[in-house]
């Protein structure tokens, strides 16, 4: 088992210190934007009652609802060579995501396939994640077949 990078070189991934893994990083500054910063919500700031049947006349074929759950892809750049049986468990960093507002799951990731975790911001607020911070952990696993 190896890790490298998109370019095809070899990445050496810090040892968790209280799960038998290792440490996942953000390669860049990211930004997650906060749900209620969606136009829908912005157009029902300073609304009275009577005008919002109004404007939930075509609430279903809104665009801006189309995306609203939509999770931010957080692209680390790593990938892993992995045996025939291996597998890999993305394990998000739980004390930070509900510090935040974040929601994030488990994830199982192959062989020579990108570790790109998902994330929601459910929070009021826009998170700015910084660069080299620890999003999360991945776990290597063996499976039984």
């Amino acid at each position: 088992m190896r890790f490298f990078s998109e370019n095809d070189q070899d990445i050496k991934l810090k040892k968790t210190k209280n799960l038998p893994g290792f440490e996942i990083t953000l390669t860049e500054n990211l930004s997650i934007k906060s749900q209620i910063n969606n136009p829908f919500f912005t157009g029902l700031r300073g609304m009275n009652i009577i005008q919002l049947p109004k404007k939930m006349k075509g609430f279903r074929d809104n665009p801006d609802l189309q995306n609203l759950l939509e999770p931010v892809k957080v692209r680390t750049g790593i990938k892993a060579d992995l045996n025939d049986s291996q597998f890999l468990i993305f394990q998000p960093n739980l004390e930070f995501l509900r510090a935040h507002k974040l929601w994030a799951n488990n994830q199982i990731f192959g062989h020579d396939e990108e570790i790109v975790p998902t994330i929601l911001n459910y929070g009021f607020h826009d998170v700015t994640l910084t660069k080299d911070m620890v999003i999360g952990n991945i776990i290597v696993l063996n499976a039984i077949v």
